[in-house]
């Protein structure tokens, strides 16, 4: 047996027929020449995306290895990134930055805040 892709012409009712085939073969627990349960299922699954995929275009004009002309941008770099922003957007603007400040201009805090020292 070999991999090679074949292209074979089938009506819709027979491509349902041989699902169907598929589904009560891996039901019952395989065939008696030893094809895999999942590989059955496998095939099943495969046709069936096939038959509902069939003239609608979708994936016909991309080549899964050309990436010429396409960006990609490092999702989680700039999602940490806008975390940091607004991170320090909220201390500029809280409540408590500006009790921070006011207690070091009067010099009743260190610069290192929940310091032991100060326990």
């Amino acid at each position: 047996m070999n991999d090679e892709v074949l292209t074979i012409k089938l009506t819709e009712a027979e491509v349902n027929m041989i699902m169907d085939a598929l589904h009560i073969v891996a039901q019952v627990g395989g065939d008696t020449r030893g094809h895999d349960i999942a590989e059955l299922r496998d095939l099943e699954h495969d046709l069936m995306e096939q038959v509902a995929r069939h003239g609608d275009g979708w994936g016909e004009d991309l080549d899964p290895t050309d990436l010429e002309g396409r960006v990609f941008s490092i999702a989680e770099d700039d999602f940490i990134d806008a975390g940091i922003q607004a991170r320090e957007q909220q201390k500029a603007t809280s409540r408590a930055a500006q009790r921070r400040e006011e207690l070091l201009a009067r010099g009743t805090a260190s610069p290192v805040f929940n310091d032991p020292i100060d326990w």
